[in-house]
């Protein structure tokens, strides 16, 4: 589907360049909600991503058709991307953009791991167990739950634990889709559904 990319230094530095703007995006989103609801804020966000995957479409040469196979799938997704933004978005407005960060990104990945090995019924491999290992460390040190156990259960962070496991459920159902419908489609459907939603 896409050619080979033979400038790999190039693209390790737009990779950088995107994880620092999702990155910012965490302060972003703390500030916009100043200014306007987490509703407000998550069906702008989603409008803008949706009019930008536009014209990718058209240069990629990429059908805008929804198999049915893919229906139940980006339903899926789209509901539980809809509860994890709401989530995300209420929980910044009263806590705090670090702990969003920390723990919406470190929790949906090991969630998801652990769930699709259950449905699935494989066994992680090693290497596997020992990255997610790896990441609930990194997490429980970028949170300071070794200074504070406690404050895991604070409600804000119960909030985002909330959105961790809404966010599992779109990695999970992202993949299902993806499998009967280009990914850049995925994204993009489920954007428009959560704009309006």
């Amino acid at each position: 589907m896409f050619a080979k990319v033979k400038n790999t230094f190039g693209i390790k530095i737009l990779l950088v360049l995107a994880m620092m703007g999702w990155g910012l995006v965490w302060a972003l989103s703390k500030v916009l909600l100043e200014y306007a609801s987490p509703a407000q804020v998550a069906c702008v966000r989603f409008f803008i991503v949706s009019i930008c995957f536009i014209p990718l479409f058209f240069v990629l040469k990429i059908s805008f058709k929804i198999p049915p196979k893919a229906y139940a799938p980006l339903a899926f997704t789209s509901l539980f991307h809809i509860a994890y933004s709401y989530a995300m978005y209420a929980g910044m407005e009263f806590g705090d953009a670090g702990s969003a960060g920390v723990i919406t990104e470190v929790l949906p990945p090991i969630i998801a791991a652990f769930l699709w090995s259950v449905w699935r019924k494989q066994s992680l491999l090693r290497r596997e167990k020992w990255g997610l290992a790896l990441g609930i460390l990194a997490g429980a040190f970028l949170t300071n739950l070794f200074g504070d156990i406690s404050a895991i259960f604070h409600p804000f962070n119960a909030i985002y634990l909330f959105a961790s496991l809404g966010w599992a459920f779109v990695m999970i159902g992202s993949r299902l889709a993806s499998e009967n419908l280009n990914p850049l489609c995925v994204n993009f459907y489920i954007c428009i559904i959560s704009a309006l939603a």
